[in-house]
C-alpha cells in the first residue's frame, strides 16, 4: 500500500512540475513545441527548448535545423539561435537576446525530404 501511494505521489509531483509548451504550431504531419528555463529577458541567457514530433507524438526524424530570431518592429538584423539534438525530437539553445521587447523565432527544418517552416512568438523582458 505505501508503494502504491508513493507512486502516485511521484507521478503528481512530476505532472505538477510539467509545464505546458510557452507555445505551440503545427502543420501537415507535425507539431512543434516551444519552452524555456525562464522567462526570457534582455542579455541574460536562457535555454530554449524545440520539442518535434509526428501527428502521433513521435519524434520526427530531421535532417537539418536552423532557426532565427527577429524583431518585427526592429529594422536591426535577426539573431541565430543555434539549437542542437538532445534526443527524441528535442532540441535546445542557450540564447541571449539582445533587448527586450516581442521577437519572432523563425524555425526552419527537414523532414522526409520536405523542408518546414514555423514562428513562435516571444516577448522578451516585461511585457
Amino acid at each position: 500500500m505505501r508503494h502504491a501511494a508513493l507512486a502516485a505521489a511521484v507521478i503528481l509531483f512530476a505532472v505538477a512540475c510539467s509545464s505546458p509548451p510557452e507555445a505551440v504550431a503545427t502543420g501537415e504531419g507535425w507539431r512543434a513545441e516551444l519552452t524555456w528555463t525562464t522567462r526570457p529577458a534582455a542579455l541574460r541567457p536562457v535555454t530554449l527548448r524545440l520539442k518535434l514530433i509526428d501527428a502521433s507524438g513521435r519524434p520526427l526524424a530531421i535532417g537539418a535545423l536552423s532557426a532565427m530570431a527577429t524583431m518585427p518592429e526592429m529594422e536591426h538584423g535577426g539573431e541565430t539561435v543555434a539549437f542542437v539534438p538532445v534526443g527524441d525530437g528535442i532540441f535546445e539553445a542557450v540564447h541571449t537576446f539582445s533587448m527586450d521587447g516581442r521577437w519572432t523565432l523563425h524555425a526552419e527544418w527537414t523532414s522526409d525530404g520536405r523542408v518546414h517552416r514555423t514562428e513562435f512568438r516571444i516577448e522578451v523582458g516585461a511585457h
